[in-house]
Formats: C-alpha cells, sequence, structure tokens
C-alpha cells in the first residue's frame, strides 16, 4: 500500500513539474543564434530562463551548448536574466554545456532535472 501511494505521489509531482516548466512568455536569440524561453519576474522588469518545449525528452529539448545572455531586449526594451526556472533544463539530454552570466543571482529545483 506504501508503494502505491508513493507512486501516485510521484506522477503527481511529476505533473506538477512538467507544467511549470513547459511554459513561457517570450522567446529571444542568443547571440549565437539559439532561442532560449523566459518567463517574465518581478513585475515584467526582468526575465527567467525557462523549458524550451512541449514535451518532455522531446526533440524540442535544448541541446548542445547553450549560453544564456545576461539580458534580452524585447520590443524595444532591454530586460536582465536574473533567474533559471525550475525545470528549464528538464530532460535535455542531449545538453552538453550551459553558460550561465553573472546577472543570474537564483537557481530554482529541479533545473537539470533528468
Amino acid at each position: 500500500m506504501k508503494t502505491i501511494f508513493q507512486t501516485i505521489m510521484f506522477t503527481v509531482l511529476m505533473c506538477m513539474v512538467c507544467t511549470k516548466s513547459i511554459a513561457h512568455d517570450i522567446e529571444a536569440k542568443n547571440d549565437d543564434g539559439v532561442t532560449i524561453y523566459y518567463v517574465w519576474i518581478n513585475n515584467n522588469t526582468e526575465l527567467a530562463v525557462s523549458f524550451k518545449g512541449s514535451e518532455v525528452y522531446g526533440s524540442n529539448a535544448y541541446s548542445g551548448n547553450v549560453v544564456i545572455p545576461s539580458s534580452v531586449t524585447y520590443n524595444g526594451s532591454t530586460y536582465s536574466v536574473t533567474k533559471i526556472g525550475g525545470g528549464a533544463f528538464f530532460g535535455c539530454r542531449w545538453l552538453t554545456s550551459v553558460t550561465i552570466p553573472n546577472s543570474v543571482k537564483r537557481i530554482e529545483n529541479n533545473t537539470f532535472y533528468f
């Protein structure tokens, strides 16, 4: 009985992580031409890196070398990238490296989960 309960709770937890990680507000290319996805934080004054795709372990996951910029210009305004969201690199099995700028002050739990 305990194992069934643990399995159910793990499944619910994973659904919550996946749901949070696939949402993004904007997308922008870095200097290497790689599109990085972001969510607004701090009353839309800063950005957090978010999960790229719409499926876990899919071809839409980040791969190769990803360089996160310290700021992003979007619609004529520049925003600092100050956080990497939980699950941002969830299931990115083809990811080889991530360069994180000094502007990032927080890396959420489970950022590199699976």
